[in-house]
């Protein structure tokens, strides 16, 4: 299968990630977002003969491409008003492309410090949280609500998510209670 890898994101206050054609940064999150052209999108990776996309639904500092109750209850300022991930959805599957979403469970250190203490991470600059203060239990009902307002959104109109390890390590269990997690997104 031939596959297209979309990193569109944006990283607030923490760092610049997507920027404008002239190489500015967008004015925010809802900026970002309103200047995506699903439709033009779709047309251009279907051009390509792309079967299927992998799409970033959130990443960089965790702003959400799309609004979400969930979110906005732990992180508010953190969800786009336009709902780009199901124009971006709805724009492939009329080109039949399918869409799988990029996910990360454990973005936690791309978080402001403000934001770490709201979910559990207690901060660091590294994968990890610091292991001393870090609240396993609250970044997971965190993570575990933002993964159910995703699927009960995208669920029957996606072929699958991404989830991004994040850890060399390979020791992310440390951090997100997998089991759960997989409870959440299959439900």
């Amino acid at each position: 299968k031939y596959g297209f890898f979309v990193h569109y994101v944006w990283g607030g206050e923490a760092y610049s990630a997507t920027v404008n054609k002239d190489g500015s940064k967008p004015a925010g999150l809802d900026d970002l977002a309103d200047r995506f052209d699903a439709d033009r999108f779709a047309r251009d990776v279907s051009s390509m003969g792309v079967q299927y996309v992998l799409f970033t639904a959130w990443h960089a500092n965790m702003n959400l491409l799309y609004p979400s109750k969930a979110m906005d209850k732990w992180l508010p300022g953190h969800t786009a008003k336009r709902d780009l991930i199901g124009d971006m959805i709805k724009a492939c599957k009329a080109k039949g492309i399918q869409v799988l979403l990029y996910t990360h469970p454990r973005d936690g250190h791309d978080l402001m410090a403000a934001d770490q203490g709201k979910t559990g991470w207690a901060g660091s600059g590294s994968p990890d949280p610091d292991w001393a203060k870090f609240d396993k239990q609250k970044w997971n009902d965190f993570i575990n609500d933002i993964y159910a307002d995703l699927v009960d959104r995208y669920g029957r109109d996606i072929l699958g998510l991404y989830l991004d390890e994040g850890s060399g390590a390979a020791d992310s269990y440390r951090v997100v209670d997998y089991p759960r997690l997989r409870r959440t997104i299959t439900s």
